[in-house]
């Protein structure tokens, strides 16, 4: 507690983290707004304080401009402008009766141009501060620089990307064209961060980026080198505490890009990385790409292309090793169609940490569809198909499959409701599984309180066995006295891992996370926001599940989980 409370003593800068280009984009168009909204870089789920609706398998809070998103959110995130001013938040979650997430993110920013960043988190079992992430950034009309942890990508990501990853999702089949950028690190994400320092040239023809950075990954090493990276930041077991910054990486690159007109950019890009220690040959190792060695270059080349309603985009990278890979996409954009066709293909020898695609190499496209017949309606429709020709280690074949969605969502002056219904297949070597999905969710707004319903079957049949699941949620939402808050009740039965459904609730910052239920029982679920002050914001979640039966406990159990968080801001 002494530990905790110099920390917070010593921390004058303020939290939220806001790092996407396309909010900032957002800001300039739409201007300033008093309620909060916020951005984690490590994910691509949409989320707003009260009314979580995912687009993506990490979790991703942010104000969204999205077009496709109009009709299913009508009230989302709305964002404030970051001002001039000094400010600090903390989160902390207790489950039981142990204290398991503290964090603490902090801000300076001194006009438009200069911003300090700070977080310290720890997650369950981890000592206090375990992990830290700081940043100094500058940025004008014409320069970009930033020294710290920091995040980068370069044009459609095969040399280097720091974001979203390969995915499609009903909410939003379209996927969005990449760009170039550089900015500050401010995720809870322990991997992948680079630390050193960047700097950007911005020109109407011609933009320049040159980068350093030297840091450390969590990894399983044998005497051969590094075996596997171990992603989940998390340091609490003797195996976790033993992989942690094991791999060392020291990593530079530069990027140049010319846009000639408005209609078409060129990029080429080069990353250089060393390894130490090196990767185990792929021969060698029970699930390890075709990669080896202490060092790695890669090369790509990329282009857009813009002209009314049609836009082409593509990049090809090769490694040194002989690697390689190449994406394209086509889209077709007119009043109320959207229509996009990408594909990708990773060669098995084709290993880059910081690519788009660093874990699951795999050859595929994706045939997607977005329609605005009427106001307030909307149609989303895709067919993803992919096979991994690397994973013969795990299977007898290299597993393929193709997954398919039907997306429909209407609104209204006073309710709206969506209907999912997504089914995937996957062929794991003659283990076949195929998957269900049909999720309803209905609102209905009586102006001083909103109510929700969501029912959702998940169908899993496999060579093994076929289970159906089923959940159905009520909750309330509205203002009460200086704040708003959330109530939601649910009721599962999930007899089967494959058939597992994914909570999707309100939670305060800093609790990112979209776990799932799986086994029987209810979950109750509460949240609310207050405004104490005009610059402190203090906000409380408190959720219980109770099991009546759970995979190996057939008693089930009771989880309590209790989440503060504090945040105050001054504007100069």
């Amino acid at each position: 507690m002494k530990r905790l409370s110099i920390t917070l003593l010593t921390i004058v800068f303020f939290i939220i983290s806001v790092q996407a280009e396309e909010i900032e984009e957002y800001w300039e168009e739409h201007g300033e707004n008093d309620e909060l909204a916020f951005i984690l870089e490590y994910g691509t789920a949409c989320w707003d304080w009260l009314k979580p609706e995912i687009i993506g398998y990490r979790l991703y809070l942010s104000p969204v401009d999205s077009s496709s998103l109009e009709a299913v959110i009508p009230n989302r995130p709305k964002m404030f402008k970051p001002r001039e001013g000094i400010g600090f938040s903390f989160t902390l979650r207790n489950s039981g009766e142990a204290l398991d997430r503290r964090m603490v993110r902090s801000e300076l920013s001194y006009s438009d141009a200069v911003s300090i960043r700070y977080i310290t988190e720890s997650d369950p079992g981890e000592d206090w501060g375990d992990f830290n992430a700081y940043y100094l950034t500058y940025r004008s009309d014409s320069w970009r620089a930033v020294l710290g942890n920091y995040s980068a990508g370069f044009g459609q990501g095969l040399a280097l990307w720091r974001g979203f990853n390969w995915g499609v999702y009903p909410e939003n089949p379209v996927s969005p064209f990449k760009s170039d950028f550089l900015r500050g690190y401010s995720s809870t994400g322990e991997n992948g961060a680079l630390f050193g320092g960047g700097i950007q040239r911005m020109g109407k023809v011609i933009s320049l980026i040159a980068f350093y950075s030297d840091s450390k990954w969590d990894a399983s090493a044998g005497e051969d080198g590094v075996i596997t990276l171990q992603t989940s930041g998390e340091h609490t077991t003797s195996s976790q505490l033993e992989n942690k910054d094991k791999l060392r990486e020291r990593i530079y690159g530069s990027r140049l890009n010319i846009h000639i007109a408005s209609l078409l950019s060129l990029g080429l890009s080069m990353t250089s990385a060393d390894y130490s220690p090196p990767f185990a040959p792929g021969d060698s190792v029970k699930g390890a790409f075709d990669f080896a060695g202490d060092r790695n270059t890669v090369w790509g080349v990329d282009g857009v292309y813009e002209r009314d309603i049609f836009t082409a985009a593509g990049e090809f990278a090769r490694t040194s090793s002989g690697g390689t890979a190449g994406l394209a996409r086509f889209q077709l954009k007119f009043d109320k169609v959207t229509c996009q066709l990408s594909m990708r293909d990773f060669s098995r020898d084709f290993k880059n940490l910081r690519s788009i695609e660093p874990d699951g190499n795999e050859r595929g496209f994706t045939l997607a569809f977005s329609l605005k017949p009427w106001q307030g309606g909307l149609v989303n429709a895709y067919i993803d198909s992919w096979r991994r020709p690397w994973r013969t280690y795990s299977y007898e074949m290299p597993p393929a499959g193709y997954q398919t969605a039907l997306y429909f969502a209407q609104r209204f002056s006073e309710y709206e409701f969506s209907l999912r219904l997504r089914k995937s297949f996957t062929d794991r070597g003659g283990d076949e599984l195929t998957r269900n999905q049909f999720r309803l969710n209905v609102e209905r707004d009586l102006g001083w309180i909103t109510v929700r319903l969501r029912f959702e079957k998940m169908a899993a049949s496999s060579s093994e066995s076929d289970e159906v699941g089923y959940l159905i949620s009520g909750g309330l939402k509205g203002g009460l006295f200086t704040g708003r808050g959330e109530l939601s009740v649910s009721r599962f039965e999930i007899p089967d891992y494959d058939c597992r459904i994914y909570q999707y609730q309100a939670n305060v910052p800093g609790m990112f996370g979209v776990p799932f239920y799986y086994g029987n029982g209810f979950n109750v679920n509460v949240v609310y926001k207050l405004n104490l002050f005009r610059d402190l914001i203090l906000a409380a979640n408190a959720s219980i599940t109770q099991y009546s039966w759970k995979p190996n406990i057939p008693g089930g159990e009771i989880d309590r989980t209790f989440s503060l968080y504090l945040s105050y801001r001054r504007s100069s």
